[in-house]
């Protein structure tokens, strides 16, 4: 997690991937099922995050003028769900935020408001306004660019993300905090065979995250593939 300013307006970036079993974040890298972390800060002032779950991805973060770009290399094959740029800002210090011509006030909701990757603007109490602008790069078309907006309690979420929109794997899991893992094999199966699990494919970002339970996609990336999300901002 990295604090950023521009023009007297202050957040914070972090870097996440999400596996078909555990996950990543630079925020809280404990949180995930991780066996091998280590951070390494280069001269650049680039960061590198070497990391193993369900095969080794080495992440690097690069804050290039006016934007910022992560890449991961996939050292072996894994199962991915979504690879993100994360973005928090403080609900008091945002007036309105816009997803391409799209306005989007804050409602204390926690709602994924998530659409195909476009121009993300925030406006300011301060009267600064930031366009971001994402770009991608990954070869393997399972995967979807995607932004959104999410008004969790006290603060707007903003996500740059490559979601696994068309998976190879599928893990039916309860969401609550007395069952959050995946469901017992019979019940995948079950899941499987009356199509439960693609109907419920991301449904807590869909519908609700009071539904305790989920079904999560994973494509499977091949060994020495390289992806990069990047974003370019621009000050109003």
């Amino acid at each position: 997690m990295k604090d950023v300013t521009l023009n007297k307006v202050s957040f914070t970036v972090s870097t996440e991937l999400g596996f078909i079993d555990t996950f990543f974040s630079s925020t809280n890298p404990e949180f995930g099922k991780l066996s091998q972390l280590k951070v390494i800060s280069k001269p650049n002032g680039s960061i590198s995050h070497v990391t193993s779950a369900n095969g080794k991805v080495s992440i690097e973060e690069t804050f290039i003028p006016n934007g910022r770009e992560i890449k991961i290399r996939i050292l072996n094959e894994t199962l991915l769900m979504d690879a993100v740029q994360r973005f928090v800002f403080k609900k008091n210090d945002v007036s309105k935020v816009y997803v391409g011509n799209r306005l989007f006030l804050h409602k204390n909701e926690n709602y994924y408001h998530q659409l195909p990757a476009d121009i993300v603007r925030f406006e300011f109490n301060n009267g600064t306004s930031i366009s971001f602008l994402p770009y991608f790069h990954c070869v393997e078309q399972k995967f979807s660019p995607l932004v959104y907006v999410r008004d969790e309690k006290g603060m707007w979420i903003f996500h740059i993300r490559l979601l696994a929109t068309k998976p190879d794997s599928l893990t039916f899991k309860g969401c609550h905090r007395l069952y959050n893992k995946p469901f017992p094999k019979i019940i995948q199966s079950i899941a499987h065979f009356l199509k439960i699990n693609k109907a419920t494919l991301y449904i807590r970002e869909k519908l609700s995250q009071r539904i305790p339970f989920q079904t999560n996609g994973a494509v499977k990336v091949q060994s020495n593939t390289n992806l990069a999300i990047g974003v370019k901002w621009i000050i109003h």
